[in-house]
């Protein structure tokens, strides 16, 4: 899951459908606050930070789409829609209303959790695009890029010469991470690393030293070649 133990806020009327909601996603690691109307919608999302809205459709008095176009126009917080209707015409309001995705009910918890974890997954690579664009600095394991000059420096200060190719690799570093961020090591932004070491005639990170043998050889071509580039 892209957040840790994220607050889920679900909106539904019927109290058993919104207790098997909240006690399936409390048991799967997820903070849950459960109110059955727009009103308690409001007050719970003044109360704390929401990171996911689980919204259904048919409410007493504010219906689901209304509500969910309010949230939209004051906020970004993702919005899974729920409805008892099937019909297209119903899910393409709702995403045109600004939901970010939509389960018909009758569905399988299981499906619901899945949803959830990909929607934050999108929101938190949409949000690590957007800091990278916006930032003139990025920093991984005590080495910084500078975005503005095109420059690179290692852990001690000094610059290290890079090719463009290596630089544009690893400027989308964090933002491959937040992709996939039970992998942080895997990609090749970090063998090009291990690379910048050997070329700096430094040993490997201490988490690689243990990996560096088994994972060198599964490089792609592009990575085999700046190894190459690497050690002459």
């Amino acid at each position: 899951m892209a957040i840790l133990n994220p607050n889920i806020l679900v909106v539904e009327d019927d109290r058993e459908t919104r207790t098997l909601i909240a006690k399936y996603l409390r048991n799967n690691a997820c903070n849950v606050t459960a109110v059955s109307d727009g009103r308690e919608m409001s007050r719970a999302m003044a109360d704390h930070r929401v990171d996911l809205i689980i919204l259904d459709v048919m409410l007493p008095g504010e219906d689901g789409l209304s509500l969910c176009r309010k949230v939209r126009s004051e906020a970004q917080t993702p919005i899974i829609m729920l409805t008892a209707r099937g019909e297209d015409v119903d899910r393409i309001v709702g995403l045109e209303m600004g939901a970010d995705d939509y389960l018909t009910k009758p569905f399988n918890p299981r499906e619901l959790l899945a949803r959830i974890n990909a929607v934050l997954r999108r929101q938190a690579a949409a949000q690590a695009a957007s800091s990278i664009e916006g930032a003139s600095t990025l920093a991984f394991e005590g080495w910084r890029i500078d975005l503005r000059l095109r420059e690179l420096r290692n852990p001690e200060g000094a610059r290290v010469a890079v090719t463009s190719a290596e630089f544009d690799l690893l400027r989308r570093w964090p933002r491959d991470v937040a992709r996939q961020p039970a992998r942080p090591h895997a990609g090749p932004q970090h063998r090009l690393v291990r690379a910048l070491h050997r070329r700096a005639g430094q040993p490997h990170p201490p988490q690689d030293r243990a990996q560096s043998a088994r994972s060198d050889h599964h490089q792609d071509g592009a990575l085999r070649r700046l190894s190459v580039h690497a050690k002459n």
